[in-house]
């Protein structure tokens, strides 16, 4: 598959062209970010096993959901599915902010570098995507892998990126300008 891209999802009263030259907003656009408590009413909160679980996203995705990460700063979550996508939600809102898509099968996991400004991608396809929220695109696609890509980690220096694969390998990505691609 080619690069891909991100979509912000637009209300009915936004018009569907955006320009290619509007920037990307780093600084996600959710009020929830500021937010420290869930201001949910409790008629929308269920109990189970001890625990109060906020109300879930509704149509999510149009198959099965396979991954969830948190945001490092915002109050932003990402998930994975196996309809080709990634998405980014407000919480506790549930809000829909970003839609990437690009990967030419499932898309196993999703994981934030600790800067909190690209994504990591895993999927089905035998690739590894690194999605850059400031370009608002994917700015790298890693395809060492023979077999579908199970899952993908962040070192904590946010230079190197970890997949592993149904090939029987794991896979070291190196990512600092210059270096090499894979270990």
């Amino acid at each position: 598959g080619g690069g891909g891209g991100l979509r912000v999802p637009l209300s009915e009263s936004q018009t569907r062209e955006k320009s290619r030259t509007e920037k990307f907003e780093i600084d996600f656009p959710v009020a929830a970010t500021k937010q420290t408590t869930f201001p949910l009413p409790s008629s929308q909160l269920t109990r189970s096993e001890g625990f109060q679980h906020s109300a879930s996203v509704e149509s999510a995705h149009k198959l099965p959901v396979t991954s969830v990460a948190f945001h490092p700063r915002k109050h932003v979550v990402a998930t994975a599915s196996d309809d080709t996508t990634w998405k980014l939600w407000s919480i506790p809102s549930g809000d829909l902010i970003l839609c990437g898509e690009g990967h030419d099968s499932w898309v196993s996991d999703v994981a934030f570098n600790p800067n909190g400004i690209q994504l990591a991608t895993g999927s089905g396809d035998g690739s590894v995507k690194i999605w850059d929220f400031s370009a608002g695109e994917c700015i790298a696609t890693l395809t060492d892998h023979t077999q579908p890509v199970w899952s993908c980690s962040w070192h904590w220096d946010g230079n190197f990126v970890a997949s592993s694969s149904m090939d029987h390998t794991a896979k070291l990505w190196d990512l600092t300008p210059g270096g090499p691609s894979s270990a």
